[in-house]
């Protein structure tokens, strides 16, 4: 019988001011989808609540997503 693996991915949201990568949000999913594209509702609580005038980005195992852009 198959058995099946589950796995829970890293994730931390971030802004890039200057030259620097600045954290907002970390977590742990075992859903990419919802990490990569999150709900609008949520990307706009990130952006207001950390005032962020610029790019918002995911990282997950290394690699970074564009979520969403200003």
């Amino acid at each position: 019988m198959g058995e099946t693996i589950t796995r829970e991915y890293q994730y931390l949201y971030f802004y890039v001011d200057g030259n620097k990568k600045i954290p907002v949000v970390s977590g742990a999913t075992r859903d990419l989808n919802l990490a990569v594209f999150p709900e609008k509702e949520i990307v706009g609580k990130i952006m207001n609540d950390f005032n962020i005038r610029t790019d918002l980005f995911v990282w997950i195992d290394g690699t970074e997503f564009l979520v969403k852009t200003n």
